[in-house]
């Protein structure tokens, strides 16, 4: 019998706080949400300088679809190789999805482009415009993340607004309560004393 209590007991500390992450659930996390934008950060800097220098080699190797950027493992100037990334944690991160998204189509764009006039050099005048086009694409991206990102923080600071109007409302109930208990634990002890002293009298009166 004491075993089982005690295997009980074991499987109860086990399975404390259910719905909690472990700290090192949340440290994995944040390592592959850096690594999806070191990864973004190495195309994002690769179409910079394909817009500059007109290089379709600056291309070459950039991941065409979402599946091969998350199965992607570049390596970044430190040296760094990045892992491949489990593509559910892109979709935790909605803003981060919609550049991954906006990146993979400016490459199938632009080797596109290139696929179709392989052998025609752009002009000086065409060349500045679509390195001005490139950069206004890069640059409406990260807007777009910003924008994601601060209707996400609006909608965070909302849902606190309302867990403490909630949490107010909570503890004002409960001091409304607490004083209908006190209310009632003093008329209780009134009555309770009422009755101790008519007791007496009825024993004296006995007497």
């Amino acid at each position: 019998m004491k075993k089982t209590n005690m295997s009980l007991a074991r499987g109860a500390s086990s399975d404390s706080a259910p719905g909690l992450k472990p700290a090192v659930a949340f440290g994995n996390q944040k390592a592959a949400e850096k690594s999806i934008r070191d990864k973004l950060a190495i195309i994002e800097g690769a179409i910079k300088a394909y817009a500059k220098e007109k290089v379709a080699k600056s291309l070459e190797g950039l991941p065409p679809t979402k599946r091969q950027f998350y199965l992607w493992t570049p390596i970044t100037a430190s040296g760094e190789k990045l892992s491949t990334n489990n593509p559910d944690t892109a979709k935790q991160y909605p803003p981060l999805l919609m550049r991954i998204e906006s990146a993979i189509e400016l490459i199938r764009l632009e080797r596109g482009r290139i696929a179709i006039t392989p052998s025609v050099k752009e002009d000086s005048l065409a060349a500045a415009r679509r390195s001005s086009s490139l950069h206004k694409a890069l640059r409406e991206i990260a807007e777009r993340e910003l924008i994601a990102q601060r209707r996400l923080v609006q909608m965070a600071k909302q849902e606190l607004e309302n867990a403490q109007a909630s949490l107010n409302s909570t503890q004002k109930e409960a001091a409304a309560l607490q004083k209908n208990l006190r209310a009632e634990i003093a008329a209780l002890s009134a009555e309770n004393s009422r009755l101790v002293k008519l007791n007496k009298t009825v024993v004296l009166l006995k007497r």
